[in-house]
């Protein structure tokens, strides 16, 4: 397995835990769209929450939340869309979040933007 897809299997991780910690109830994980991947969907109170995880093992390239751009937005947007109309979910408030995930050596810093994609 290569380097990059342990990171991101481990930001994932660390993702989850740290939502659950916020409250977040974890529905699915990785759903499939033909527009894209979701990596977690979440309730958050009364909102249904698409969130992307972006994790990086430094800031070299840049803040792991900077690599959401403007088409992964888009595809995110789509499979949000598939995932609403499959589970007939069209009319329930919700919003796109990201997880930005730096693992430093001491300790990973987890971040959340709410509310992060407009939609």
């Amino acid at each position: 397995m290569s380097q990059h897809i342990r990171v991101g299997q481990e930001g994932e991780r660390l993702a989850l835990q740290f939502l659950q910690k916020q409250g977040y109830d974890i529905i699915a994980r990785n759903f499939q769209g033909h527009a894209g991947e979701i990596d977690i969907i979440a309730y958050d109170k009364e909102f249904l929450v698409f969130i992307e995880v972006k994790t990086r093992t430094s800031v070299e390239y840049g803040r792991p939340a900077d690599a959401v751009d403007k088409e992964k937005q888009k595809a995110l947007h789509g499979a949000a869309g598939e995932f609403r109309a499959a589970y007939n979910m069209q009319g329930h408030p919700y919003r796109f979040d990201i997880v930005s995930i730096l693992l430093a050596k001491q300790k990973p810093q987890i971040i959340l933007y709410q509310n992060a994609i407009a939609e």
